[in-house]
């Protein structure tokens, strides 16, 4: 008998002598080539789904004072030299900038990026009206300006409302004005499941989505890092008379106004 046929049939007696074991070392491989085939079509799935559908990082949203510098809660008190006005009414008229960067940190280059606007206020002072604007940037010297003053690093900054006032959606209006937010419901998004709250405590919220090309500087499917806003208030300060007649005093009342910038997608 020639060597090969007395390796084989040492082979073959062995199989018989342990067929379990060569069983069980049969299905371990063919377990392990199954787990690498799924790990391979995991891979190439991925790695097609990251071409097809590559998600983008999302804006940093920011609410910052002029210049991109940083912000201090707004002073709403009457002040001439800022370009505050009062009308033969008695109604005061006070203007504050302010402005929304939403770019990228991780990707400048692609510039600013859609967002939404909110702006909320407690109701205390009866018959306030608060209208936000786009911005024309002046000269930093320019006396004309709507708002003028310095940003957070001391530097003079002038600007002018542009255009007419940007139309906000309100979110919680209990019925469709300014006057008042409606009833808390369960679970509130601002007190949770606190209900004793006054209601005139109760912040109105209001909404505006900006698209890329309702930013400053749009061109080319590029907008700036920043847009630039100016936020107006007017009120009186005195007796004021609501619609129904009714006499309301607007005297040491105060009201407390929130800015708040929110993505608009998932993304």
């Amino acid at each position: 008998m020639s060597t090969m046929q007395t390796c084989l049939g040492d082979a073959r007696n062995w199989i018989e002598n342990h067929r379990a074991q060569a069983l069980a070392v049969l299905v371990l491989l063919a377990a392990i080539v199954f787990i690498i085939g799924l790990s391979l079509s995991w891979f190439v799935g991925s790695k097609s789904l990251s071409t097809v559908g590559k998600i983008q990082t999302p804006a940093q949203l920011k609410v910052l004072g002029p210049n991109q510098t940083s912000i201090e809660p707004i002073e709403i008190s009457y002040d001439e030299s800022r370009g505050d006005v009062t009308d033969d009414n008695g109604n005061v008229t006070i203007r504050r900038a302010f402005c929304v960067q939403s770019d990228n940190d991780d990707n400048p280059s692609a510039g600013g990026q859609e967002f939404e606007l909110q702006v909320a206020n407690t109701t205390n002072i009866a018959g306030l009206t608060i209208n936000v604007y786009h911005v024309t940037v002046n000269d930093s010297g320019d006396k004309s300006g709507t708002v003028i003053g310095l940003d957070g690093l001391n530097r003079p900054y002038s600007w002018s409302e542009k255009g007419s006032p940007i139309s906000f959606t309100f979110i919680n209006s209990a019925d469709g004005t300014s006057s008042l937010a409606k009833e808390l419901v369960a679970n509130d998004p601002t007190y949770g499941t606190y209900t004793d709250v006054q209601k005139n405590a109760r912040p109105l919220y209001r909404y505006h989505k900006f698209e890329k090309s309702d930013l400053d500087g749009y061109k080319d499917e590029k907008a700036n890092a920043a847009t630039n806003f100016i936020i107006e208030c007017t009120w009186n300060p005195g007796v004021v008379t609501n619609a129904d007649g009714t006499k309301v005093s607007n005297v040491k009342e105060t009201d407390m106004v929130y800015l708040i910038a929110r993505g608009t997608s998932g993304n």
